[in-house]
């Protein structure tokens, strides 16, 4: 009786919960109705879940969390278990990556070329891991990518994307990787606080537009200001992520102050 109790209780707030999302949904509809505001909503909402659906609902903690602790009290003791959660950290930032280049899109400017989280997970992989591999995660991205996976952004993958027009920016990302991993790497060793890793995130944003620029001027053949003025519009969210990164990243240092000793 127990078990039919709460699988009662379980599935009638489910239905409860679908209804609800119905009637949001019904909602949006009749007052937003479509537009910019209702597609803007949507990508905010898409992102959480996205990071959920990534974790498998918590089923990444169920399986990191033993193996951890298993190294913890082993006979490596802390230095094995940090080891480990670096391992972890470097295979998972280029999934990282993909995943937040799949998230849909915002066309902005006359460049062609949508504004993504990618360069939040490129950011984001410079500066936990440092300079040597970060610029080794973001490649081997780019290399997951050119072999025709769709990890790059509007769910495409292949050479084709190397020789659009987001190509200059394509091909920066490890060295952005690598700028901000330094930057954070030449302070961290004493102090890896937010304002310092943000301050790499900014040299690293120079690198990425400024290929991105010169890759856009080569492929539309139009003249520096109007390339420019097609990259203007990605600043403001770039500033954005680089600010998100400087704060996750410091709180990563934090709990493995020994992370970048490995480079």
């Amino acid at each position: 009786m127990s078990l039919l109790k709460n699988v009662g209780t379980i599935g009638g707030l489910t239905l409860v919960s679908r209804f609800a999302g119905l009637a949001r949904e019904m909602i949006f509809s009749r007052v937003l109705g479509a537009n910019a505001v209702t597609d803007a909503w949507f990508q905010a909402f898409i992102i959480p879940n996205v990071f959920r659906r990534m974790f498998a609902e918590g089923a990444f903690s169920a399986a990191f969390v033993p193996m951890f602790s298993k190294r913890l009290h082993g006979e490596g003791g802390i230095e094995e278990a940090r080891s480990f959660s670096n391992d972890v950290l470097s295979v998972f930032l280029p999934v990282l990556i993909a995943v937040c280049a799949v998230i849909g899109g915002v066309p902005v400017g006359g460049g062609g070329v949508d504004i993504t989280l990618q360069t939040f997970g490129v950011l984001l992989a410079g500066a936990v891991l440092g300079p040597v591999r970060g610029f080794l995660a973001v490649s081997l991205y780019l290399a997951i990518g050119a072999v025709g996976l769709p990890v790059f952004a509007g769910h495409t993958g292949g050479l084709a994307p190397f020789t659009g027009a987001s190509a200059g920016y394509l091909f920066s990302f490890p060295f952005a990787a690598a700028a901000v991993g330094l930057v954070v790497l030449a302070v961290g060793q004493r102090r890896t606080r937010a304002v310092w890793i943000f301050l790499g995130a900014a040299v690293a944003t120079l690198v990425n537009h400024a290929a991105g620029i010169v890759g856009m001027k080569i492929f539309f053949s139009v003249s520096w200001a109007t390339a420019a003025s097609y990259d203007a519009p990605f600043w403001l969210g770039d500033v954005v992520k680089g600010l998100v990164v400087a704060l996750v990243a410091a709180e990563v240092h934090r709990a493995f102050p020994q992370l970048l000793s490995r480079r």
